[in-house]
């Protein structure tokens, strides 16, 4: 009698079987724990310019807008130092008084309305936002 050692294909094909329901769970979680990160982090990044902004206006008498229209700009004006590499476009705005900062990326825009207290629900995530 001889001692066969090994697995048998079955027992593979189980094991990947299994593999495969795991990370068909895993990984849609996980893309959408990354977005829900980023969405946060714009919401942070506009809480912080929101601050600047006051800073800026009692210094200078208006609002940073023209030259607030790239995070590179925001944070050379503004003197902040924001990275995002998900929302790709900030800009500051008039459109509604004082002003409204906006972040946008592929999957949705993060908006900042200056003319609102800052709460729960400003900023505000409109289009397909995480959360």
């Amino acid at each position: 009698m001889t001692n066969k050692k090994g697995f048998t294909l079955i027992e593979i094909t189980v094991v990947l079987i299994i593999l495969g329901v795991l990370a068909a769970i895993a990984v849609p979680n996980y893309m959408t724990s990354l977005q829900q990160g980023e969405a946060r982090n714009a919401k942070n990044n506009l809480i912080s310019i929101y601050g600047a902004q006051r800073n800026y206006y009692f210094t200078n008498g208006s609002y940073c807008l023209a030259s607030c229209n790239s995070l590179a700009n925001i944070n050379t004006a503004l003197s902040l130092n924001l990275t995002d590499t998900y929302f790709n476009t900030y800009t500051c705005s008039n459109t509604t008084l004082p002003y409204q900062c906006t972040a946008t990326a592929s999957s949705g825009t993060v908006v900042l309305d200056a003319s609102q207290k800052l709460s729960s629900t400003n900023p505000s995530c409109t289009g397909t936002c995480p959360y």
